[in-house]
């Protein structure tokens, strides 16, 4: 579009939007196109077009409170409205379950997510169904967002973590082990801390074992860090068969290799057993988590199941 034509556009509109002295302000064009020969609305633009500076659009209120007078809509072609901007003279909700009145909405009319994004990059989505997904380690000033489900696979990596923040670590599948009574760390529920996440923490656990066959394996466990130096310790209730319990509770945090406190099950039960509790620790700039084996050794499996085995980390300081 020439420098001449913006600026005719730009009076016609102010005559018609605005009002003039001498001029009607209910004045208005009733179809008025930019590239385009036949305008479907009263302004019509079927071709890109620049702005150079601002653009302030102002309409008239909307004075019925549920018509389509004082709003604003940028729209798909067909016809899924993406921003929606009211008049404070609206009565009705523009979406459901919102309020009435001045409001400034975005939202998808079908079945479509609403993505926010940086960098031409998603980093968060709205399902259709309203369920937000976030991208990986989402953080607020630098901060993981809590609680943040931090991996289900393969443990995870937290470098940063400020006192009041929280990470969950599920365990993404189940892992078999047989013939050996040898503590080795589970691979996915481990979690390495940075020098930014080093601190003093409060943690939850539950994990739901399962024997193959017999029973008489068992399981053991312990939580222990890979290196460096570190205090803590955890209480907690196990499963033994289906009608008793374990009691367990110790302090002090080892090595993977060569395990602080171990919490034995002698026998298991078909049908899965679990240990769920709590504790405390000092972390290093180390990696942390559960190591386990069965009890007695058997060709018989001892798995950790995927499905109820997850730990919860509170930084305290």
């Amino acid at each position: 579009m020439s420098r001449r034509s913006k600026l005719i556009l730009g009076a016609v509109l102010a005559l018609c939007l605005m009002g003039a002295a001498g001029v009607p302000s209910r004045l208005r064009v009733l179809a008025l196109g930019v590239g385009t020969s036949a305008p479907s609305q009263n302004g019509s633009i079927a071709t890109n077009a620049t702005v150079n500076g601002s653009l302030d659009i102002n309409l008239d209120n909307d004075s019925n409170g549920t018509g389509n007078a004082g709003r604003v809509t940028i729209s798909s072609g067909d016809g899924n409205a993406a921003l929606f901007v009211s008049g404070s003279g609206r009565t009705s909700t523009i979406v459901t379950g919102g309020p009435t009145g001045a409001q400034a909405v975005l939202r998808t009319l079908g079945a479509y997510p609403l993505i926010l994004g940086t960098n031409n990059t998603a980093r968060a989505t709205l399902s259709s169904a309203g369920v937000l997904d976030l991208t990986a380690d989402p953080t607020v000033n630098g901060d993981t967002i809590t609680p943040t489900l931090c991996a289900t696979t393969g443990g995870c990596t937290v470098n940063s973590l400020a006192a009041g923040k929280s990470i969950i670590l599920a365990k993404g599948s189940t892992t078999n082990r047989a013939s050996t009574t040898t503590l080795a760390a589970d691979p996915d529920l481990v979690i390495t801390f940075g020098a930014g996440a080093a601190g003093n923490y409060a943690f939850e656990f539950c994990l739901k074992f399962t024997n193959t066959t017999t029973t008489a394996q068992g399981y053991k466990f312990s939580f222990d860090r890979a290196s460096g130096s570190s205090v803590g310790g955890y209480t907690g209730v196990a499963s033994v068969g289906a009608a008793t319990a374990q009691a367990f509770i110790g302090n002090g945090l080892a090595s993977f290799a060569a395990p602080g406190m171990v919490v034995a099950v002698a026998t298991g039960a078909g049908g899965g057993d679990s240990a769920c509790g709590a504790g405390y620790f000092t972390a290093a700039a180390a990696q942390y988590g559960f190591s386990w084996a069965q009890n007695s050794s058997s060709a018989n499996n001892t798995s950790l199941l995927a499905s109820s085995s997850w730990i919860r980390f509170d930084r305290l300081n």
